[in-house]
């Protein structure tokens, strides 16, 4: 996966990669469970069954069983959406909506109850990709 960009050194953000678990799974049973190196300067040693720090050529590798899959005919396999992204790509962002102070009639304490507002969306679409796979062990 190659990001490129126009106006800003993007090697200063970490690229991530959300993949599920088969992923980590097959990688493991691959003839890269005993790579020394994967080819990248910033690359990390895969040893012992897992990938070290989470990490995989420079991709901080996030594993979930919330990446979308479907069932694909044509190939009759799950097919599996690898979403991989520059950190700035997305935004979050809270805003504090209502506050108050709540005193304890058994105690002096004093507690806050806060309402938030909260969004997130995509910010840069073109440092993300998806790769659309299938795994076959």
């Amino acid at each position: 996966l190659v990001f490129r960009e126009r106006s800003v050194d993007i090697y200063r953000d970490t690229p991530i990669l959300a993949a599920p678990p088969i992923f980590n799974t097959l990688l493991m049973g691959s003839e890269l469970r005993n790579a020394l190196m994967s080819g990248l300067g910033k690359a990390t040693v895969l040893m012992n069954g897992r990938v070290t720090d989470q990490k995989m050529a420079g991709f901080d590798v996030l594993l979930s069983n919330n990446v979308p899959r479907v069932w694909d005919n044509t190939v009759g396999k799950w097919c599996y959406h690898l979403i991989s992204l520059l950190k700035k790509a997305n935004a979050l962002a809270f805003y504090p909506a209502q506050s108050r102070e709540i005193e304890d009639v058994n105690d002096w304490m004093k507690y806050t109850q806060s309402r938030y507002v909260y969004g997130f969306g995509t910010i840069y679409p073109e440092f993300m990709v998806d790769a659309y796979v299938t795994f076959t062990p």
